[in-house]
Formats: C-alpha cells, structure tokens, sequence
C-alpha cells in the first residue's frame, strides 16, 4: 500500500513539475507581449498583407491599449526587441506580433482617419495614419491617437519623429495593392517630434529647434497650452523636467540672439510658449524642490531644483490682472515672474541669493495659479497668476550697476519726456494741431485679460 501510494506521489509530481515547466515556458515565450495585453493565440488571428480594416477587432482593442501604456513602460519593453530590426519584424511579422519597438525617422505623409461605429463615450473617434521613412530604410504606417496641433496633412512632411509601438503586422496600402507592396503597421499613442529646422507655420523658432536638439519633445507644448493659467499639474511632467533638463546643457551663449521682452509677453503671451526671454530683478525668495521620482532625477541629473519668487519693475506703470471676468488684481511697481533652475551661480546656495538682483536668460513656460500673500488680501477668488520661465543659472547683477542702469534709464525717458514737452508746446503755440504721436518707449497693457486664454 505504501508502494503505490509513493508511485502515486512520485506521478503526481513528475505532472506539477511538467505543468510548471510548460507555464513558464508560456510566461516566457509571452513576455514581449505583455505589455500589449494580446495573447499568442489573438496574433495567429491577424492577416497580414491585407489593407487597412478598422473594423477589426484586435486592431480597434491594441488602439484603446497605447493610451493607457506609460512611456516607461513602452521603452521597457522594447529591450525585448532591442537587438532586433524592424526589417526582421517585416520578414517574420508572426514572430514579432504585439512586441514593442523603437521608431524613428521623418514623416511622409499623414491622413486622419474616422473610426467606423465609434462610440462617443468612449472618446476613440479617429485615429492618425502617418507614413514614415524609417532610419533602416523602411517604409512603415503608424497609427497613433494623436499628433501635434500645428500638423497638417501637408505641414507635417519630412518631420523627424520618434515614438516606441506595437507591431501589429503586415498591411498593403490599397485594395489592389501586392505582398511587394506591403509595409508594416505599428500602433502609438502619440509620437515624440524633435524638429531640426525652423518652421513658422509649425510654430518653429530658433528656440524650440535649440531646445529639441537637447531632448525636448516640440509636441509635448500641446499639453502645456492646454493648462496655461492653471495650477501645475501631472499634465505638466514631461515638459516641464524635459525643458529643464535641457537647461543644464544650454550656455547663455547658445541661446537665440533675439528674445522675448516683458513687455511683448503680457501683451501676447499664447504666442511665446518656449521662447526665449530674459528675465531682470530682485530674488523675493530661493525655495528648493526636492524630486521624489527616480526615472525624472535621472533625467535631470540632480534631486532637486530650485523655484525663484522674482519682483519685475514696473516704474511708474500699473497692470491689471483679470483672472477671471469677475476678478483682476492690480499691481503697481513690482509684478511677481516664477523662474525654475536647475542649478544655482557656483558657489551660492538658496540662502546666498535671496534678495540679489539677477538676469536670467530662459524660456518661457506658460502663466501658471498659485495662492501668494497677495492673493490673499484681495478677493481670494482665482489666486495669483503670473508667468513661468524655465532659466539657465543665474547671473547676479550689482545692485551698483542695477541701480545706476535705472538711474540712467529714468534720466534719459526724463529727456525723452522734456524734449516731447518741448516739442508739444512749440506746436501749440503755433496752433499746430497734436500728431497723437507718444513716446517710442514699449509701455505694458493697462489690463491682461488671463480669462480669455483658452488651450491655443
């Protein structure tokens, strides 16, 4: 009886052992496509070498999926395809089904296209087809659920694009077209645009080509659009540590040689997102932000940065804040600017460069609402809204020189003044009549009306 009971055992765990074998072999056999959330048995269901359909199914469900994968993950997973081409996905698509790759190259067209039968709730309506040239010399369709704002079907072309996506398979572009003219088919939530030329009907300046030649992804500006005049939030991220990141690797001698002045801001400020400005003032206050997130401190290179509180001088003008169409501040003398660095002047710390007079060379970031003493003395509604810049180090000015610099400039605007003065009173002792002529000097926007912004 114990005899069979052992043989009993012994068959029982010889079956454990063969399961589990085959289970992990399963798991790992599976693992490039986890992320994907298909199966092995949904790939063998996909034919290649047709036109697109979305009408299929595991096609409209891979859609949902990229929108809720991180970008984390997505290049985690694409170790699983690192020392693989996308030729060899091309060869053998059945063997690299749902796995995750790296794309990059330039743009050769794209077409927006209506998902059939789309349910309004649940917010997949179209989708992107863009056509690539790919850096191994392929020609390659992607769907991605959204491209940059600025992009037309035609503005969009020879763009240099990055993203990581799923493989899906093999496709042939039209209804009569042949196994040779297939291409492969990758699907992306959005893709990375890092532009090399500037493009004014992109919204391309000198600034955001600085500014994507080190690691700034141009397309994440739609997101900060999005939330100008709110509070930061995680819609902020990428961008925001992106552009800071970028700061730490950019001299005050490469910046563009012309810049965004204070007053050319408040008076138009939605079309100066990641411009250059050169910020002047008094640092109210040095606050150190620590980084929690270990992905975002490698980024930057550091565990922390440090957010500036500035003062701008007004001189003898005024402006008028309306925060909401029921609420507007007023400032006199002094507007409040937030400047973000990632490194402070050596040799100083938070501490040392509190109330020093700086320049700061940066770009601008967008208006953003935090609560401040200000705020709350007034009407509390809305709270303080005021720029941010995201700024190289520092450069601290003499109070000397900044004192003097001002001095001048209020002798010579007193010239200007006497001189028009004179001019007036010549005029009108000729009985002359007024030009309507003022001073050439840029004077701010009495009011800036931050309640019309809007996400363009």
């Amino acid at each position: 009886m114990t005899n069979r009971r052992s043989l009993v055992s012994l068959v029982i765990g010889l079956l454990w052992l063969s399961t589990s074998s085959y289970a992990s072999g399963q798991e790992q056999a599976e693992s490039p496509i986890l992320l994907s959330g298909m199966s092995v048995s949904q790939g063998s269901q996909v034919e290649d070498n047709h036109p697109l359909n979305l009408n299929d199914e595991i096609l409209i469900r891979l859609l949902y999926r990229v929108a809720k994968v991180s970008e984390r993950n997505f290049v985690k997973f694409s170790q699983y395809s690192s020392e693989s081409s996308i030729t060899d996905a091309l060869t053998q698509p059945r063997n690299f089904r749902f796995w995750v790759f790296k794309l990059t190259g330039k743009v050769a067209g794209v077409k927006k296209l209506s998902i059939p039968n789309a349910n309004s709730d649940d917010g997949l309506k179209f989708c992107y087809a863009i056509d690539i040239n790919t850096e191994d010399n392929e020609k390659i369709r992607l769907l991605a659920r959204s491209i940059p704002k600025t992009w037309t079907e035609n503005t969009a072309l020879n763009q240099p694009v990055e993203c990581h996506g799923f493989f899906y398979g093999l496709i042939v572009p039209t209804a009569d077209g042949t196994d040779e003219d297939a291409m492969g088919l990758f699907l992306t939530n959005r893709i990375s645009w890092r532009p090399t030329d500037e493009n004014a009907e992109l919204g391309v300046g000198p600034s955001q080509v600085l500014l994507a030649s080190q690691g700034v992804d141009i397309g994440l500006l739609d997101f900060v659009r999005k939330q100008n005049t709110k509070s930061l939030g995680a819609d902020d991220t990428d961008c925001f540590f992106q552009m800071l990141a970028a700061s730490r690797k950019i001299n005050v001698a490469d910046m563009p040689g012309g810049y965004v002045g204070f007053v050319d801001l408040m008076q138009n400020p939605k079309e100066h997102f990641a411009d250059h400005v050169i910020v002047e003032g008094r640092v109210r206050r040095c606050v150190p932000v620590q980084i929690d997130d270990p992905g975002t401190r490698e980024l930057l290179g550091a565990n922390q940065y440090y957010e500036l509180d500035m003062f701008i001088h007004l001189g003898d003008q005024k402006i008028v804040v309306k925060n909401s169409p029921d609420s507007s501040l007023e400032y006199r003398q002094r507007f409040p600017v937030t400047v973000c660095i990632a490194e402070l002047p050596d040799g100083m710390n938070e501490n040392d460069i509190q109330d020093k007079f700086v320049e700061v060379h940066g770009f601008f970031y967008r208006f953003w609402k935090y609560q401040s003493e200000f705020t709350d003395q007034g009407d509390g509604q809305g709270g303080q809204v005021s720029p941010l810049v995201i700024g190289l180090a520092p450069a601290v000015l003499s109070p000397r020189a900044f004192i003097l610099d001002r001095f001048l400039m209020f002798i010579l605007l007193g010239l200007i003044v006497g001189v028009i003065a004179l001019i007036w009173f010549f005029r009108w002792r000729k009985q002359d009549s007024p030009t309507g002529k003022s001073s050439s000097r840029k004077r701010l926007p009495e009011t800036v009306d931050l309640s019309t912004f809007d996400s363009g």
